[in-house]
């Protein structure tokens, strides 16, 4: 029985648990089917001394096949189990989502939207007469900054920690094309709804995306619309390249051309969102200013 560990633990663990029962149920029938047999050709003719089996050939005959459980081809030390390769994928979105909500918090605060309090200390800046569209496109920049250095960052722990990376540099590109992703959208939906983006955004990215992942629980082992939510749900297109890259290769069959294309296609639904709302916002004079005080009564 050759199980792949590159599916992950509990997809190994299934196809132990179901393997072992049939081959365990084939192990029975044959040796009872084997027994009669051989039983059957030992039938001395008539007036002849009866034959019987001893105990030992007995035990040999019941139980006639030897079940070897192995793996096919083994992951190299470090590896997690295969659990890796998900929690990659999950740092790479965390990063990408907290990292955007993090710089949209001081980026506001810097231009003086928002408060800055750093403890007892509170100070809020004047308003910066700046447009929705430069703000997002300053924060992309950061996000952008952020991605590259925060995507070698993760690598470098990860290879002092002594996880296996056969493509350091593909798995660099691809960590940092996620986190712009995902920042780039995340920083997009904050600016079209405001502070509600961000039960949006953790709606999206983690409450969805988790179950619907397929890194841990396999998308097969889980409800049907787990299944529906994983043909577009991030989490699941993250963990399909971050797995291609850490256990075969970066082969672009076994997940990463659908990694990439689904990280580009979100990136650019990000970026023609962010583009057309803060625009439009803009036309209509929405700007980001406090509310006038009301007239006192006469």
């Amino acid at each position: 029985l050759q199980t792949n560990p590159r599916t992950g633990a509990f997809a190994t663990a299934v196809v132990q648990k179901f393997g072992e029962q049939a081959l365990t149920q084939v192990n029975d029938q044959v040796g009872k089917q084997l027994t009669d047999q051989v039983t059957k050709q030992l039938t001395p003719p008539p007036g002849a001394p009866p034959t019987e089996l001893s105990g030992a050939t007995r035990l040999v005959l019941a139980q006639p096949l030897n079940i070897v459980t192995e793996q096919f081809r083994p992951l190299p030390g470090g590896s997690g189990e295969g659990l890796t390769a998900f929690f990659y994928s999950l740092l790479l979105l965390l990063v990408g989502m907290v990292g955007a909500m993090i710089i949209h918090q001081l980026i506001d605060s810097a231009l003086g939207f928002l408060p800055t309090e750093w403890g007892p200390w509170y100070v809020h800046f004047p308003r910066a007469s700046i447009s929705r569209l430069s703000t997002l496109l300053l924060k992309w920049s950061a996000i952008a900054v952020m991605a590259v250095v925060v995507s070698a960052v993760l690598e470098g722990i990860a290879s002092l920690l002594g996880m296996p990376i056969d493509r350091p540099l593909l798995l660099f590109l691809y960590g940092a094309l996620v986190i712009v992703a995902v920042g780039f959208t995340c920083a997009s939906t904050l600016a079209a709804v405001g502070t509600a983006g961000l039960i949006i955004n953790l709606i999206v990215f983690i409450i969805l995306g988790l179950p619907s992942s397929g890194g841990t629980i396999p998308i097969e082992a889980t409800p049907k619309y787990f299944g529906w939510l994983a043909k577009f749900e991030p989490m699941h297109q993250v963990f399909l390249g971050t797995r291609s890259i850490l256990y075969f290769f970066g082969d672009g069959q076994a997940g990463l051309t659908r990694g990439v294309w689904m990280a580009v296609l979100g990136l650019v639904i990000g970026v023609v969102f962010g583009l057309f709302i803060t625009r439009f916002y803009d036309r209509k004079g929405l700007e980001r200013k406090p509310a006038a005080a009301p007239e006192p009564a006469a």
